[in-house]
């Protein structure tokens, strides 16, 4: 198998923009895409889910609540029976106080004790009531804000659950909404993916450097079309004694062949192939690339254009690039004459990769 180098640049910027988001729940493009296939589903056991907690929500606050009306009913009904036993008492105490014959040192202690009996049987002929339920008002309180909430449950039962689902669905549909939005992105880790695992077959005397982009500090001037190129990105780079191919990888549907022109993935082919060059004839010509036989010069070290489509492959020949399906790119690298040997191809991967890494 052939010597793999880097991840694929795709996967690596979709893991980024998922963690970007937020999102750390998926570790594959197959949970991504399995996740959009269920997410009517998903929504469906949200909204059943949350139904269930709202009836269990009710039945259970109406356990309470009768639980807690018993337990006050039942308090009520103690305070009431000593409330009663109070006033009898008090009543006893008030008649022997006024029935009681007079005695100038206990006069004024019995003048006040009956003023404050007078005024407690006062309250309790007034306000029994609120005196009856004094020790309990935080407990009456809690009892009336229950049943406010089941009312309130009960009377705006579809908008509570309505409102429940959407503040949970809406994490999906966030989460929905931004792989939609990365599925151009899903799409060309795909396509790279397959492109991968199909170059993965070459011999182990091949190698392949995955996601190659170089930023040049001194922009190379590209004559063909009079501009300058100040970086370059290459989705596979396979070097082998053959010599260098430059992989293009486009994972294209039969309609977004019809939609899209190839004319700007052939021509950013050309222009990341041209750039190499430069790259590699700079390194061999002040010698940090040295390679065991001279090759630059009549033979030179060919870099081959690949414009692989892993999708539908659209009718079509291009000047200086191949374009290719996923059965057909073996066939085509292993085509060519070896010119190199074991030991350029590990010097070119090293170079290539230290260049990258910088």
């Amino acid at each position: 198998m052939a010597e793999i180098y880097r991840d694929i640049g795709p996967l690596k910027e979709l893991k980024n923009q998922l963690i970007k988001n937020n999102i750390n729940d998926f570790h594959s493009v197959k949970e991504l895409n399995s996740f959009i296939s269920e997410y009517p589903n998903e929504i469906n056991k949200i909204e059943l889910e949350q139904k269930r907690n709202l009836d269990d929500e009710i039945i259970e606050k109406n356990n309470k609540l009768s639980e807690e009306t018993e337990n006050y009913t039942k308090k009520l009904a103690e305070r009431n029976e000593y409330l009663n036993l109070e006033k009898i008492n008090l009543e006893n105490e008030y008649n022997q106080l006024r029935n009681k014959s007079f005695r100038l040192f206990s006069f004024f202690r019995d003048v006040y004790r009956k003023k404050i009996i007078e005024k407690k049987l006062l309250i309790l002929k007034n306000n029994f009531q609120a005196e009856l339920e004094k020790p309990y008002i935080d407990l009456k309180n809690s009892l009336s804000q229950l049943k406010k909430g089941i009312d309130y449950l009960n009377s705006n039962y579809e908008e509570v659950l309505k409102a429940r689902t959407k503040e949970l669905s809406s994490i999906l549909d966030k989460k929905k909404k931004v792989i939609e939005d990365l599925y151009p992105v899903i799409a060309g880790a795909v396509g790279e993916q397959k492109a991968l695992t199909e170059l993965k077959k070459l011999g182990n005397e091949y190698s392949i450097i995955n996601d190659v982009i170089f930023k040049f500090k001194r922009p190379i001037y590209n004559q063909q079309n009079n501009d300058y190129i100040y970086s370059i990105q290459i989705d596979h780079i396979v070097i082998s004694k053959a010599g260098i191919f430059v992989i293009e990888t486009k994972n294209w549907s039969k309609k977004s062949i019809e939609n899209l022109d190839l004319y700007s993935p052939v021509n950013q082919l050309k222009r990341s192939s041209y750039a190499m060059f430069v790259v590699i004839h700079h390194a061999i010509e002040n010698k940090h690339l040295r390679l065991n036989t001279h090759h630059w010069g009549a033979k030179k070290i060919p870099i081959k254009n690949i414009l692989l489509m892993v999708g539908e492959k659209p009718k079509g020949e291009f000047q200086f690039v191949k374009l290719l399906s996923l059965n057909e790119i073996l066939r085509h690298i292993n085509y060519f004459q070896p010119i190199l040997d074991d030991n350029d191809v590990k010097k070119i991967t090293n170079f290539i990769l230290k260049k990258i890494n910088g």
